[in-house]
C-alpha cells in the first residue's frame, strides 16, 4: 500500500512538473511544418507581423495561423538545391532578403527576384553568410569567399567591395549589423571585423582582454545612452565595447555565479524591441552539443535563466537550435531541424489560465508578498504550500496550513513568473 501511494504522489508530482514547465510554451512539431527540406534559420517581421523560416529546401512564413510555403521547389519540394537553402534572412518593411547558397533573393509578398551571378556579374556564385541593412536601406551581404557586396536599392545595382588580402572573411554564417555611424560590424575566424568603405581594422586580444582567454561566438549592435555599443558574446564571457570618436573601451559584464551549468557556454544573442538581452546557450555532451537552457538579461540588468521543456514526442529537453528570434510581442522563437519551432512567449502574464479552486492569491502581480486565500469550505485540503519558479524548480515552500489565509513573503525572489502548489491544485502569479 505504502508502494502505490509513493508511485501516486511520483506520477502527480511528474505531471505538476510537466505543467509548470510548459507554461508560456508552444510547440509546433517538424510534422506539422511544411515539407520543404530542414528548417534552419528563422527571422520576425517586426512591420508587418508574421515569423519566416528558412529551409535546406526554401521559405515558409507563418501568418498566425498556419504555415505557408512562399519559396520551394514546386516540382520537387524535398529536393533542395543551392538556390533554395536559406542560410540568412533580413526583413526590410514589406521586403525579405535572403541568402543562399548561389545568391541573394528578395521577396516583396509573392513576387521574388533573384541576385546572382547570372543577372548581376559583379557577384560571384557562393554561399551568402551574412546581411545587413545600413541606414539608407542598401542592402549588404557577406559572400563565403569574395568578399563584401553593396546592393544599392535606388539603382538596384551590386557592388563588389575590395578588401584588403589577409582579411578573415566568415566560412559559415556571419552576423553582421551597421552602427549609426555607418560602420559595417561582423564575425569571421573569430575576431571582430570593422569595415567602413573599405577601410578594415581587426579587433582581437590586443584591445579585449578576454579575448586571450575565451572564445568569440557573436556580437550584436546594442544602444547605449543614444550610442550605439558593440555587444560581444565569449563562451563565458559577455561584454560591451564601445569605439566612440577615437575613444575605445571595453567593460565585462557579470552575471550570477553557476549561472552557467557544467559543460555549458553561450552560443548567440539577439535583442528584443524592448532593449532586452536574450542568449542562448549549449552545452557540450561530449558527442554532441545541443540546448537545454536560454537567458534573458533585462534593460534593467536583471538576469533569468530558462530551460526548455520536454514535449510531447520529443523524449529529452535537449535540442539542437539552429537560430532564434524574439518577434514584437516579446515570443521568442527557436527551431530545430529536427523537432521543428518552439516559442516561449515571454510576457504572457497568463494568471487567468491556471488558477485553483482550492486557493486564490493575491495580490497578482505581487511586489514584496502574496496572500494565500483558501476557499472556506477546503481549507482544510490545504496541505502546505510549494512555490515553483518558471523551470519547475522549488524556491520556497511552507508546511501544513490550518488557518484560512497566509500571507508569504517573496522580497527575496527575482522578478519573474512563479506556481504555488498545495495538494494537486497549481495557481500562477507574477513577482515585480
Amino acid at each position: 500500500m505504502k508502494n502505490f501511494l509513493l508511485i501516486c504522489i511520483l506520477i502527480i508530482l511528474a505531471v505538476s512538473t510537466d505543467v509548470l514547465a510548459q507554461a508560456n510554451w508552444k510547440y509546433h512539431t517538424i510534422v506539422d511544418l511544411p515539407k520543404i527540406g530542414s528548417p534552419i534559420s528563422i527571422a520576425s517581421d517586426n512591420w508587418a507581423g508574421g515569423i519566416y523560416l528558412g529551409y535546406t529546401g526554401g521559405l515558409a512564413k507563418y501568418n498566425g495561423e498556419e504555415w505557408v510555403k512562399v519559396y520551394y521547389n514546386e516540382l520537387d519540394p524535398m529536393s533542395g538545391g543551392n538556390e533554395y537553402r536559406i542560410n540568412v534572412m533580413k526583413i526590410l518593411f514589406e521586403s525579405v532578403w535572403t541568402g543562399t547558397n548561389e545568391g541573394i533573393i528578395k521577396f516583396d509578398g509573392h513576387k521574388k527576384k533573384i541576385y546572382n551571378l547570372e543577372n548581376t556579374p559583379s557577384m560571384k556564385n557562393d554561399m551568402i553568410s551574412g546581411i545587413a541593412i545600413d541606414k539608407d536601406a542598401n542592402i549588404w551581404f557577406m559572400n563565403r569567399q569574395y568578399g563584401i557586396f553593396k546592393l544599392n536599392r535606388s539603382v538596384d545595382t551590386v557592388v563588389k567591395y575590395t578588401i584588403p588580402q589577409g582579411t578573415p572573411l566568415p566560412f559559415s554564417n556571419a552576423k553582421m549589423f551597421f552602427d549609426a555611424e555607418d560602420n559595417l560590424w561582423y564575425l569571421a575566424s573569430k575576431k571582430i571585423i570593422k569595415f567602413n568603405n573599405g577601410s578594415i581594422k581587426v579587433i582581437d586580444s590586443n584591445e579585449i582582454e578576454d579575448l586571450k582567454t575565451d572564445t568569440l561566438q557573436s556580437i550584436q549592435i546594442a544602444m547605449e545612452n543614444y550610442k550605439d555599443v558593440l555587444m560581444i558574446l565569449m563562451k563565458k564571457k559577455i561584454g560591451i565595447y564601445r569605439d566612440q570618436s577615437g575613444v575605445i573601451s571595453y567593460d565585462k559584464i557579470n552575471y550570477p555565479e553557476n549561472l552557467l551549468d557544467e559543460n555549458e557556454f553561450f552560443s548567440s544573442l539577439t535583442f528584443d524591441l524592448e532593449g532586452n538581452l536574450w542568449i542562448l546557450s549549449r552545452t557540450d555532451l561530449g558527442q554532441a552539443i545541443s540546448s537545454k537552457h536560454f537567458y534573458k538579461y533585462s534593460k534593467d540588468k536583471v538576469w533569468t535563466k530558462y530551460e526548455f521543456p520536454q514535449f510531447e514526442g520529443t523524449g529529452t529537453n535537449l535540442y539542437q537550435i539552429a537560430d532564434f528570434t524574439v518577434d514584437n510581442n516579446g515570443k521568442v522563437w527557436f527551431v530545430s531541424p529536427y523537432y521543428g519551432v518552439f516559442v516561449f512567449d515571454s510576457k504572457s502574464t497568463g494568471v487567468e489560465d491556471m488558477q485553483s479552486d482550492l486557493f486564490t492569491i493575491s495580490p497578482n502581480p505581487a511586489n514584496s508578498y502574496i496572500e494565500v486565500s483558501v476557499n472556506e469550505a477546503k481549507y482544510n485540503a490545504l496541505t502546505g504550500i510549494i512555490i515553483y519558479n518558471s523551470m519547475g524548480e522549488i524556491v520556497q515552500k511552507t508546511g501544513f496550513v490550518a488557518e484560512q489565509s497566509r500571507r508569504i513573503d517573496i522580497s527575496d525572489l527575482p522578478t519573474g513568473v512563479y506556481f504555488v502548489k498545495s495538494g494537486d491544485e497549481i495557481a500562477k502569479f507574477i513577482k515585480n
